[in-house]
């Protein structure tokens, strides 16, 4: 699940990472600014920016709120992280655990920040932050007639260059096919079957193919 526009011009950056109490930092390199991934609870100071993001970036199908993915986290397998950039917002993600499994379940980068190279950040945030993972994402299937077709493609073209493939796996939710791309070399379905059914979201119902 990821917002649409930021990936035209994303790429991933190699930056070196500190860790720090509530995430990771992305210290300055070339003059750029650090990006820090921080917890977001009920207290979350931002949460309007949050929610307002969250409603833009997802269509009503897809949309889970703030709210519920704050209770999934106080579960504690699942991460709610907003991404700032010196204390200001630029986006969230979040993040589903089992096993040896990290899972970017959501990812959205605020209006203003787009095509700015957040998108890589992030994924680069997402691997640095679970190195015991194996790190797994899913987008929309490609399909040559689908109304969206070219963004699913750049789409794709975007997870490859930093390092993501095809598994072969697909998922379908709500009339929607999801491909699955992992960016280790190995990836263990069952175990991902395994995290996804025990999710505790309503009306959420996958079929695998």
């Amino acid at each position: 699940r990821e917002t649409w526009p930021f990936f035209i011009k994303a790429s991933l950056v190699d930056f070196q990472n500190e860790a720090i109490m509530n995430g990771f930092v992305f210290p300055a390199k070339g003059g750029h600014i650090m990006l820090q991934l921080v917890r977001i609870t009920s207290t979350f100071p931002q949460l309007d920016q949050v929610e307002a993001l969250d409603q833009e970036a997802f269509p009503a199908k897809e949309y889970l709120s703030p709210k519920a993915q704050i209770q999934l986290a106080a579960k504690g397998d699942f991460d709610f992280w907003a991404l700032e950039e010196q204390g200001r917002f630029v986006g969230f993600m979040s993040v589903l655990r089992y096993e040896k499994l990290a899972y970017l379940f959501f990812l959205a980068i605020a209006k203003d920040r787009r095509s700015q190279g957040y998108g890589g950040q992030a994924l680069a945030l997402f691997k640095d932050h679970y190195p015991a993972y194996a790190h797994v994402v899913d987008m929309e299937k490609a399909d040559p007639d689908a109304e969206n077709a070219a963004q699913r493609i750049l789409r794709q073209r975007f997870y490859e260059k930093n390092g993501y493939h095809p598994t072969g796996k697909y998922l379908r939710y709500l009339t929607v096919d999801y491909e699955i791309f992992s960016l280790e070399q190995s990836f263990d379905f069952s175990s991902f079957q395994r995290m996804m059914a025990r999710l505790d979201i309503p009306d959420f119902h996958l079929r695998y193919f």
